[in-house]
């Protein structure tokens, strides 16, 4: 049976609507992407937001005017007159001789939890993990 005029013109708007069709379809969907895009940029500009904040009350709240009424406070530290604070020099890491180090022959010295170029701005040096040496509070005396 061969197809006449009319079905052929019924199969063309028939392919013609479904080629329509997808197109509507894939429209419809870029816009749904394109708004969820939207939304994923202005959640990340929020958070991007509550990050900066965070971090500003994290550089307050490690700040010295901070920590030093709290632990003048909560454990009873003060902070030592600069009679009381030692500076020893650290050896060269050159493995040549030089005098042993505090803590008898071969002591060693470490750096102390957040000494260094941190944040927190503590420094100081554990010998043999026992002392702390350098700036920081310390307990108060009776």
């Amino acid at each position: 049976m061969a197809l006449k005029g009319r079905h052929w013109l019924g199969l063309w708007l028939l392919a013609a609507l479904a080629a329509l069709s997808l197109v509507i379809w894939r429209q419809t969907d870029g816009l749904r992407a394109a708004r969820a895009l939207a939304e994923a940029r202005e959640r990340h500009a929020s958070l991007e937001g509550t990050r900066s904040e965070l971090q500003r009350r994290i550089r307050d709240a490690e700040s010295r005017a901070v920590l030093i009424p709290r632990a003048q406070q909560r454990l009873g530290l003060r902070q030592p007159a600069d009679t009381e604070i030692i500076l020893l020099p650290v050896p060269s890491g050159g493995g040549g001789g030089g005098a042993p180090g505090p803590g008898g022959a071969g002591g060693r010295l470490r750096r102390a939890p957040g000494a260094g170029g941190g944040r927190g701005g503590g420094w100081g040096l554990f010998c043999d993990g026992r002392a702390q040496v350098g700036g920081g509070l310390e307990p108060q005396r009776s």
